[in-house]
Order: C-alpha cells, then structure tokens, then sequence
C-alpha cells in the first residue's frame, strides 16, 4: 500500500510515513513522562448545545481500521512554553468539537462521534538525546513510536488512550532545544488530509495570529452515505471481508519483517519515470509504485500466472465535488492486479500498459 502522504499549504512533513518498527533498533534514547498526562477540554461552549450529541459516521469512515494513526511533526525551534500550545488547543477545539469527543454507537447501533467534551489525551515527555542525533540515526525510525502518546500511554497506569478517544497529543523535549509534536488521530474520525487544516489554525493561535477558520469545512457526513436504496453499479473486489491473494500476518511472523528508508533523488525519480513511461506519459507516483511493487513481487520470488495485487490510496474530496476542508475520510482504495510474470518479465512499455487500467 503506498501513500502520497500529506500535503498542505504548509509543506507539513509526515515522518510518521517512516516504518513504525524495526528488528535491527540499537538506538538508546530514554523517554520520559515529564508531567501527569490530563485531558484537554473545550474552553467555552460555543454554541455546541445547538448540536445533536452525535455526530454519525459514514460507511467510509466505518471501514477505517478501528485504532489512532501516528503523526509526527519535528521542530528545531526551543520550546518556550507548553502552556501556550495547550491554551490554544483549548480554543481551537470549540471549533472542532468532535475531536474533543469519543467514538461509539448511537441509538440505532451506528458508529458515531458523541460531542460530550471529554477532551483530548496530553502528555508532555522529556528526550536524552538532540533532536539531530534522533533523525540521523539509522536506527531513529526505530524509535518513532516512542514520540507518540500511544506508546506513551502505555506505559502509564493513571491514564491510557482508548480506542474511543479520537484525538491524542504527545509533546517530547530534546536535549538540544527542539521538540517533536505527537498526534494520535482515530482512523474512524478523518484520514490525514483532513488533518494538515486543523494544524494550521491551531498554528495560528498558538502564534498569537487570528485562526482563519475555513467557512468550507464540514463535518456533515451525509455528503458520504449511499443512496436509499443503495443502487451499487460496480463490482468492489477492494472492499471484499475476505479477498483473494491478500495475507495477513500473524503476530510472530511480523517480527521477523524488517523495514527500510529508502530516499529517491529527484534525478533518480526522472529516470525511473523515463523508463517506466517509455511510450506513454505516467505520473511519479505511478512509476514509483509500480517500481517498488516489481522489485517486492520479484523479491518474495512470485513469478510465472501467480497473481499479485496492489492497493493504492485515492482520495476521492475532487472527485466527489465535497467541501475542500471535509472533515471526515474521504480516502477510497485502489485496487490493481496483474500476474507476477506481465509485472516483472515484460518489457516496460507493457508493463505500464498493463498495469496502468486499473491504477
């Protein structure tokens, strides 16, 4: 599965797109909680009385694995205070209350948002090594996990996340100055390109600057249900309960996986696209996927008619005319299958050929 990761007005980076694991971690860096993890609440009612006490979620956001999505932003900037950060969450909750919510079933037995202002997860820890240490090590990505507040929460016996809280936060301090922002974000809420938005006008608070709050965000999830009757008009083989050539691994098979970053160049990235798109015109992000799912497929030693099959996120906000700021999961699966023998024998203008229809 491949992801163009998240994209803002911002450039905000997304280093929880690096492996969360690895067997081959040496790394030493010691976290420790610096204060008592507490729940942030909505500073004023703003209105949310005016509100159904729940917000329904939609069959996409159902879909959605049932746990909080890493996000980790890194700042070489000294931390000067936490307060303000916290004060300014606070405000910037009233606007988006649901994240101050908890997951559930509403009175028909749906899964739904219940806006009951029991607040989000904070923890503050402290780092011993320097932030530049951290990135650079080989083995850093090893450790990533321990700068979110799930791993934090943990280890803690006064407070743990549960999978109903929908947003958490975890603030580290490096011995150099910077500090790194945690977030847990609960997949059933939103996917990741509803988060850069949020950011932003937390950001803007937390700066002294006035919030600007879009007027185009929406959290109304009907823009996402089916019709009634639902009239389904295609085949869905990427949304099957149980589908072809798709394997989960057990618990102690995935220890023995072991995970990688690997860095493209802008120069190598051109000339993969060249050669993949050699009679045709294919995007980078195709290139690269369809690059990394020959050398895996090629690699796992699958050859010959066995089939093989990507999965490749869309995000369906454009396509669906929804509001630019939807605050929901708008994120579809692609689902795209070819035999082992058309993606890594034939030549490479056939390969994108075939390949390409379904991506």
């Amino acid at each position: 599965m491949v992801s163009e990761g998240i994209k803002s007005h911002r450039q905000i980076v997304n280093l929880a797109a690096l492996p969360l694991f690895s067997t081959n971690s040496f790394s030493i860096m010691v976290i420790t909680i610096e204060r008592l993890p507490e729940w942030i609440r909505i500073q004023s009612d703003d209105g949310s009385s005016d509100h159904s006490p729940w917000l329904r979620l939609s069959p996409i956001d159902s879909l959605m694995p049932s746990y909080h999505v890493p996000l980790l932003l890194a700042f070489s900037s000294k931390l000067r205070t936490s307060s303000r950060l916290k004060d300014s969450l606070e405000k910037v909750l009233g606007y988006y209350m649901e994240l101050a919510g908890r997951i559930g079933r509403d009175e028909s037995g749906d899964l739904a948002i219940r806006l009951n202002n029991e607040g989000v997860f904070w923890v503050e820890a402290v780092a011993t090594e320097t932030l530049v240490e951290f990135l650079g090590s080989d083995d850093g990505h090893g450790n990533i996990h321990k700068l979110t507040p799930m791993s934090s929460s943990n280890n803690l016996d006064s407070s743990k996340i549960s999978i109903s809280e929908v947003y958490s936060f975890q603030i580290t301090s490096f011995s150099c100055g910077g500090f790194a922002l945690g977030l847990g974000i609960q997949h059933h809420a939103a996917d990741c390109n509803a988060v850069p938005g949020f950011l932003a006008d937390w950001a803007a608070l937390a700066s002294g600057k006035a919030a600007k709050f879009s007027d185009s965000r929406s959290s109304d999830r009907t823009l996402m249900m089916p019709r009634d009757p639902p009239m389904p008009e295609f085949e869905h083989p990427e949304y099957a309960l149980t589908p072809k050539h798709y394997t989960v691994l057990t618990p102690e098979e995935s220890k023995a996986l072991t995970t990688r970053r690997i860095h493209f160049r802008k120069g190598e990235l051109d000339r993969l696209k060249n050669s993949e798109s050699a009679g045709g015109s294919s995007s980078t992000f195709v290139c690269l996927a369809v690059h990394l799912w020959r050398l895996i497929t090629m690699a796992r030693g699958v050859s010959g008619g066995r089939r093989t099959v990507l999965y490749c996120p869309v995000n369906g906000r454009r396509g669906l005319s929804l509001p630019v700021d939807y605050f929901g999961n708008a994120v579809f699966r692609a689902r795209c299958e070819v035999s082992a023998e058309d993606l890594t024998e034939i030549q490479n203008p056939c390969r994108r050929r075939a390949i390409e229809p379904s991506l």
